[in-house]
C-alpha cells in the first residue's frame, strides 16, 4: 500500500517531506524495530509512515499537546484507530514530552524494550529538544530528529548530540516542498 496516497486520501496532513520519509524509510528497511516513539505526532500521519519499520504488534506511543484544533484532534485519533486495527499497540499521550508523570507512564511501558525507534519532532527549542533526547535515548537505538536543516534551535541541538557515540545521517530533499527541512538519524555505535 501506498501510505503517503493513504494519508492524503484520509486527510491526514504530514508535516515532512515525501522524499526525505521515504528515503529515511528505505534508509532503515533492514533493521527490524519493536517500539516506535514519536514525540510530536501532530496527526499520527509520520506514525503510520513509520510502522512499516515495526514488526506485527510492536508497540507505537505518541506523544503530542495536540493545541491545532479539533480537525488535528480527529485526525490524530483516526490514525491511532487505524494504528490499533493493523495489530499495533498504541499509547497516544495528549500533553507535552517534558511532562514528568508523561514520562513515568512512558518508562513503565518501554522498560522491556531494545530495538526501539524515536522520533524528535517535537517542541523545537533547543532546551526542550535535548531534554527529549536525555529523556528517552537510552531506551533505544535509533533517533530520528526532524527540522534539523532549516531550524536553527534543532540544528543547534543536533550538533550537541550527533558526535556522541552514534552514527549519523542527514536526509534532505533541498529540492522539496516546504517540510523539506531535513532528518536527521543517529544509530548507536
Amino acid at each position: 500500500m501506498d501510505k503517503f496516497a493513504f494519508l492524503k486520501k484520509n486527510q491526514i496532513a504530514l508535516r515532512q517531506d515525501q522524499d526525505e520519509l521515504e528515503d529515511v524509510c528505505k534508509y532503515l528497511a533492514s533493521k527490524s524495530f519493536n517500539l516506535l516513539l514519536e514525540i510530536g505526532s501532530f496527526q499520527g500521519g509520520s506514525a503510520i509512515i513509520l510502522s512499516a519499520l515495526l514488526e506485527p504488534g510492536s508497540t507505537i506511543i505518541l506523544i503530542d499537546p495536540l493545541l491545532r484544533g479539533e480537525k488535528a484532534t480527529e485526525a490524530f485519533k483516526w490514525s491511532c484507530n487505524w494504528l490499533e486495527e493493523q495489530g499495533f499497540k498504541v499509547y497516544p499521550f495528549i500533553g507535552m514530552s517534558h511532562d514528568l508523570k508523561i514520562q513515568k507512564k512512558i518508562y513503565s511501558l518501554i522498560k522491556d524494550f531494545h530495538v526501539g525507534l524515536l522520533y524528535i519532532d517535537g517542541d523545537h527549542h533547543t532546551r526542550n529538544v535535548l531534554d527529549d533526547f536525555h529523556a528517552f535515548a537510552d531506551t533505544v537505538e535509533t533517533i530520528l530528529f526532524h527540522d534539523v536543516i532549516k531550524n536553527h534551535q534543532v540544528n543547534t541541538a543536533w550538533h550537541h548530540i550527533y558526535k556522541k557515540r552514534y552514527k549519523s545521517r542527514i536526509f534532505h530533499n533541498k529540492f522539496g516542498t516546504n517540510w523539506a527541512t531535513g532528518i536527521g538519524i543517529l544509530e548507536s555505535i
